[in-house]
């Protein structure tokens, strides 16, 4: 039997390796960056500077970093499930679909934005309001989507 060998690396240049590799370096020195400019600038800020109230500015920094980790991942699922779908509809030729789609995923993702934006324009209440929101908007568009199905299954004729 023959073996396989696995050549990830390949055979590129050392040059290119190292260019695909840097970038989550970099992201990762950017993180350290991040974190020493929030220890020295919030030790000199007259609140946080206080023993007592030292960790907040990390603590806050915490937060809103994993806060963007969920939307990220939204949006990143949300374009990842459209890709077998391009797939399909590209090698049947059926380009319609595939611009219909995009409309409706940049829709989808403009609505993740708007319920973002809330807070910028109603401060803390607007995180407040951006749940009910969600969930109201959520449940509009399973509702469309269900009504959309059964008149699709139901104008099938099955023998």
């Amino acid at each position: 039997m023959e073996q396989e060998t696995n050549q990830f690396l390949g055979e590129e240049p050392i040059g290119k390796l190292m260019q695909k590799y840097a970038i989550s370096c970099i992201i990762s020195l950017l993180v350290g960056v991040l974190y020493n400019m929030i220890r020295k600038y919030g030790a000199l800020d007259p609140v946080f500077g206080q023993e007592q109230y030292a960790q907040i500015p990390m603590a806050v920094v915490g937060i809103v970093m994993k806060f963007f980790q969920i939307v990220i991942s939204i949006v990143v699922g949300m374009a990842a499930g459209c890709i077998p779908v391009v797939g399909f509809n590209m090698e049947a030729g059926k380009k319609d679909r595939i611009k219909e789609l995009f409309t409706k995923l940049l829709i989808a993702e403009a609505t993740v934005g708007f319920a973002l934006l809330l807070q910028v324009f109603f401060g803390l209440d607007g995180v407040l309001y951006s749940m009910p929101l969600s969930d109201i908007l959520t449940f509009i568009i399973a509702i469309i989507l269900i009504i959309k199905t059964y008149k699709q299954l139901g104008g099938e004729n099955h023998a």
